[in-house]
C-alpha cells in the first residue's frame, strides 16, 4: 500500500467534500421539483373540485345556479332577489329546501334560513313552502 503525501490527502478530502456538495446539491434540485409536482397536483385537484362543485346539485338545482341567490339570503341587508335567483328558485324541490331549514350547513355559509325560505314569495312564484 503507497503511503500518500499530505498535499494528496488533503486533495481527496476536499474531492470528498465537493462529492458531498454535489450530492446535498442534487437533493435540493430533487425537493423543489416534488415540491413542484406536489403543486401542480394540488391544482389539478382544486380544478376538478371546482367542476365537482359546479356539477353539485341541491334540491334540483345546480350550486352555481344557487349561489345567484346569495346576495338575498344574507343577513344583516339582503338584496331583492334577482330574476336569475327567482328562475333558479322556481325550479328548487320545496320539500327538499325544508331539509336545509334547520340545518347547520346554511348558517356556515351566511346564509339566514328563514331568508332563503322566503325567496319563492318574494319572487312571487305562487308557490308556498311546505315546511
Amino acid at each position: 500500500m503507497q503511503k500518500l503525501s499530505r498535499a494528496q490527502r488533503w486533495k481527496a478530502i476536499n474531492r470528498r467534500e465537493k462529492d458531498g456538495e454535489r450530492h446535498q446539491n442534487k437533493n435540493k434540485k430533487m425537493t423543489k421539483m416534488n415540491a413542484r409536482v406536489v403543486a401542480v397536483v394540488m391544482l389539478m385537484e382544486v380544478l376538478f373540485m371546482g367542476a365537482a362543485i359546479d356539477a353539485l346539485n341541491v334540491c334540483g338545482v345546480s350550486s352555481t345556479d344557487l349561489l345567484k341567490c346569495l346576495p338575498a339570503v344574507t343577513p344583516p341587508s339582503p338584496s331583492e332577489p334577482s330574476k336569475e335567483c327567482c328562475s333558479a328558485v322556481d325550479l328548487v324541490d320545496l320539500k327538499c329546501l325544508c331539509a336545509f331549514k334547520s340545518s347547520p350547513l346554511l348558517p356556515a355559509l351566511q346564509i339566514d334560513p328563514d331568508l332563503a325560505l322566503q325567496l319563492p314569495a318574494k319572487c312571487k312564484l305562487g308557490k308556498t313552502v311546505p315546511c
